[in-house]
């Protein structure tokens, strides 16, 4: 199970939001195509309400995105192997960038 980190001020999902777990930023976009050596290879287990649960190194980590919807839609077009770029708060499947922003297990 796993617990959002980051609640406050958090309001429904806008295209433009730049926070974590929404858009993802040109600068952002760029600097994890420039450091894709920095990408762990992992494979999305589960995506409820506005959490994903992506299991990488046999450790489930969690994710919070703002549009679990569209994630759904990527994942049943591309599949659910998936690189995780934490330092850029990003995960890849094939050339869609999803912006995450950690949550935490309890």
């Amino acid at each position: 199970m796993c617990r959002d980190d980051d609640t406050a001020g958090s309001t429904a999902p806008q295209r433009q939001d730049f926070r974590s777990g929404h858009a993802v930023h040109w600068i952002q976009a760029k600097k994890a195509a420039e450091r894709l050596v920095d990408a762990e290879p992992g494979r999305i287990v589960s995506i409820s309400d506005d959490i994903l649960t992506v299991v990488v190194d046999g450790q489930r980590r969690c994710y919070r995105v703002s549009d679990p919807a569209w994630v759904s839609e990527q994942v049943a077009r591309y599949g659910r192997q998936v690189e995780v770029q934490e330092p850029w708060s990003v995960i890849r499947i094939r050339n869609v960038l999803i912006k995450v922003g950690r949550a935490w297990q309890v």
